[in-house]
Parts: C-alpha cells; sequence; structure tokens
C-alpha cells in the first residue's frame, strides 16, 4: 500500500513506542521524545568499535547542545531488556525485532533529542588540576 502521511506518523509512533520498551528502565520517556538517533558500530571493520560510536555518541550530543536542543544518552550495548533478568533478552536483540540493523552492526546507544523543559545552568568551575597528569 501507498505511505500516507497519517499510516507514516502511525508507523513512526508506532516505532518510537517499540523503541521505548528496549528496557523496562530509563528507556520509557523515548515515547515522547521527538527524535532519537540509534548510534551503531560495524564490528566486521574495527574492534574499536564502541570507543568510535561512543566518540560520535558524545559529539552529537555537543552538536545538538550548539543547536539548542537537549539530548539524553540511552544504552542499548550490554543492556538486558528486563532489569529483573539480566540473562534474559538483551535491548539490542529486541531492537533487531523491528529495526533494519545489519547484522554485523552492533547498537551503543539511543540519542534522544528534544528541546529542553528548562535551561540548565553550567557548572561552576572548580580546579581538578589534582586529577590531571601530565607526561612530559
Amino acid at each position: 500500500p501507498r505511505s500516507t502521511p497519517s499510516n507514516c506518523r502511525q508507523r513512526q509512533m508506532c516505532i518510537r513506542d517499540s523503541i521505548s520498551t528496549m528496557r523496562d528502565y530509563g528507556a520509557s520517556f523515548m515515547k515522547d521524545a521527538p527524535a532519537a538517533i540509534l548510534v551503531a558500530g560495524d564490528e566486521s571493520v574495527t574492534d574499536l568499535w564502541v570507543d568510535n560510536a561512543s566518540i560520535s555518541a558524545t559529539i552529537l550530543q555537543l552538536a545538538a547542545t550548539d543547536a539548542g536542543l537537549g539530548s539524553c544518552w540511552v544504552h542499548v550495548n550490554g543492556r538486558p531488556r528486563l532489569k529483573a533478568e539480566p540473562d534474559g533478552q538483551s535491548a539490542e536483540e529486541y531492537l533487531r525485532t523491528f529495526l533494519p540493523i545489519p547484522a554485523t552492526w552492533r547498537p551503543l546507544c539511543f540519542i534522544a533529542l528534544g528541546y529542553p523543559a528548562a535551561e540548565v545552568a553550567p557548572h561552576s568551575q572548580k580546579d581538578d588540576s589534582d586529577k590531571v597528569i601530565w607526561v612530559e
């Protein structure tokens, strides 16, 4: 059948609802997020996919902030779908049941995006020099 604006909207809402149930803890708010981006890495290309995807996700969050958006990292990698069943179905396995994720791609996280409800003041600056080791 041909896609119409109403059935596209229904499909988007259905996918967003499904994503929000990928875990029974820490993901339910995604149902109301205006947008969410799945950040993944291709493990067939590099064994550093977690590191590379983490860098990408962090830069995505910084770019969202710069654009006036709020963001939240929602972990996928290594997380069980149900907190009470840590050895049961994983969030990744669940997502693969309805998202077309290539077999060699490994989801790290979702970055949920939206407009912040309130402006948050920046952290106060403090001297963290005792936490840095300089190697010369």
